[in-house]
This record gives structure tokens, sequence and C-alpha cells, in this order.
């Protein structure tokens, strides 16, 4: 075998899949060490055996310890280059220990070591992945600030959890489908599919209890995020400087820590303009009145949206929900912001929106 200091020297960064497989087997390791209350106290690349299969080996328990034995005082132990900042004071523990998976994490993937001034106890300055290589899985960057967090308390509990956030990595892709359980949002099951765009899918889903309905866009392409943050902010824009209103509709849920990438949103349970015409047998079924009444509807929800700088760029009637309310009159409610712009970079600013999903080139009028 070869220790992974050795083989990151000799063929620099690993590929992904190869990466998230040996971070797993350390992080396996590294929690049956700590599950028996041992402290590795000394994890680095060169403490790493890859044998001919590929496979991670954790060695040199040289200067591990009993976590217990550490009550009432402290000792200086480790590597400084892969100490922890409390580490270096005397203090360790399965805190300090995740730090140094961290830092391990850190050179699989970006094939670097962190760079880091071991003159001060604040790393605050080291380096993200991102700021080396350009196209690390977020959710990879995320993974290894959280083990680099300055203060122990605000790491991952154990190294098991780190695991199970890489293995979610090793899975296959999660793909949206009839019949399937919507991941994140238990209860939601996926019912037909709306429509795709350039961020991905669009799907209408059921809560198998409530039997309510919801309007579901998925991303799994990172690259392509920024429209749903985008939506997001526009969405808290007009909430922030319009208030609640009836006839926008809200954006109820969303998820970016990990794929799939997605938004909920309100549905009508008699569906869009189109769904609602069809149901009323027809367009020739629709009263004079009525069709009026949504026209002046839709022209109240968009003339609220401009009153703030936000161009819808896509009203259509699949991005209308109308139903009847209680006491038989029409209620529209203007939805999909996704291709939005706002005329004004600086009313995200006074309003205190962060401008999440916005360039400073093409996403304002």
């Amino acid at each position: 075998g070869e220790d992974l200091a050795s083989l990151l020297r000799r063929i620099g960064r690993l590929p992904k899949d190869k990466a998230i497989m040996i971070g797993l087997e350390i992080c396996n390791g590294m929690e049956a060490a700590h599950q028996r209350g041992i402290l590795h106290r000394d994890l680095k690349p060169a403490n790493l055996m890859v044998d001919a299969n590929g496979h991670a080996k954790i060695m040199d328990f040289g200067l591990a310890i009993l976590e217990r034995s550490l009550e009432g005082y402290s000792q200086i132990a480790g590597t400084p280059d892969y100490m922890a900042p409390e580490q270096r004071l005397g203090f360790s523990s399965v805190q300090s220990d995740l730090y140094a998976v961290g830092l391990v994490l850190y050179e699989l993937f970006t094939g670097r070591r962190a760079s880091r001034d071991l003159a001060s106890l604040d790393d605050s300055t080291t380096p993200m992945p991102a700021a080396v290589t350009d196209d690390i899985d977020p959710t990879i960057e995320r993974v290894i600030r959280h083990c680099l967090e300055r203060d122990p308390g605000l790491r991952p509990a154990s190294v098991s959890a780190v695991g199970a956030r890489l293995a979610l990595l090793s899975a296959p892709p999660w793909r949206p489908s009839e019949g399937l359980t919507i991941p994140h949002r238990h209860h939601w099951i996926l019912e037909r599919k709306l429509g795709r765009g350039g961020f991905g899918e669009t799907w209408l889903a059921v809560h198998t209890k409530t039997r309510d309905r919801r309007v579901f866009k998925f991303c799994h392409d990172t690259s392509k995020l920024k429209a749903l943050q985008r939506e997001i902010t526009l969405f808290r824009f007009m909430r922030e400087t319009l208030g609640g209103r009836d006839d926008i509709t809200a954006l109820l849920y969303w998820q970016f820590e990990q794929p799939p990438f997605f938004i909920e949103s309100e549905f009508s349970a008699t569906g869009n303009l189109l769904e609602w015409m069809q149901a009323q047998g027809g367009i020739a079924a629709v009263s004079y009145h009525d069709r009026i009444d949504i026209i002046r509807r839709a022209a109240v929800a968009l003339s609220a949206a401009h009153s703030v700088g936000v161009l819808h760029k896509d009203v259509k009637p699949a991005n209308l929900l109308v139903h009847r309310t209680v006491d038989g009159s029409l209620a529209v409610r203007l939805c999909d912001f996704g291709v939005s712009m706002l005329t004004e970079r600086g009313r995200l600013d006074a309003a205190g929106v962060t401008a999440a999903g916005f360039t400073n080139t093409d996403d304002t009028a």
C-alpha cells in the first residue's frame, strides 16, 4: 500500500467518487475509535494507508488517548499542521479529531494542503476548497467548512454525521418520478410532472395525510441553482415591500443544503387558468363577467409587483392559479417568478434582502 500523503503528492487531486469512498472509510474508522472512547489526536494523510485495492485504513495511534483520561488536565499532542486551534492549547476532544478530518477531506477533494497561519490561534483565514478549486461540490464544501469551524461547539456532533453527509453523495442521485416521496419532505408524494425549465423540473405533489397539493421546482445542477435562489430573493423582497398578498403565490419552503435542491410553493385545488377553464366546460362556458374579472385580478397582482420594480416576464395561463372562494367570487394568484427581473438592484439593499442568485450584469432590467 501507500500512505495518502504520498499518493496525493504522486497523482494530485483524487477523482470525486474515489475521494468520497476514502472519506467515508476514514469517517467509519474514526467513529469506531470514538465509540470506544479513543481519540486519535494525530490524524493526517501520512497516517492513512491506502491498500492495493484502494481502501483506506487509519494508522499510528501513538498519540491516541482515552478521552476520559484527559479530564482535569491539558496536554499538547499532535502534528501542528493538522491540529485544531484548541488542540494547540492542550485541549483534545472528538471535535478536535473532527477538525483533522476536515483538513484531510480538504486535501482529498482539492489535492492541496490547507494553508494555515500556525503563528495564530485564529484559523478564520483558512481558505475553503472553493477558493483553490472552482468545481468542488457545494455539499462537500459545506461539510469541510462545518468540520473546520474555529469553535469546537459549532462542528458536527460526531464523525458519523460527516460520514452520513458523504454517503448521500455516493448514492445514486435522486430524480423525480411519479409516486416517489420527496427527500427532506416527509408525506409529500410526487403526483405528476408540470413541466421543465432551464433550472430543472416542476412537479405537483400531494400530501399523503391532508391531501393538500403543492408545486415543487427541482434543480440537480448546482450551476443552475441561481434561478431558484433568485426566485426566493424576489419573493422575500415582495413579501418585505408588499406584505402578504393573496394574489401572489407564496413560497413555503426551500432546500439548498444538498441535492435534490428545490423550492415549494402554493397550488390551487382547481389548478391554473387552463385547467380551471377545462373544468368549467371550456372557455365558451365561462361568462364574460368572469373573464373580465380574471383579467382584472391578474392585472392588480402584476401592478403590485411592478410597483416595487419586479417584472414577471412570463405571464401566461399556466402561471395564473384560479379558484372560487366560499362566497362564490373568483380568486386569482400570480405564480412562478422564475425568470422575473428587478428594475433596480438597489431596491434589495433598501429592503434589507440579500441578493442571492443575482449577478452584477444580467439580473436587473
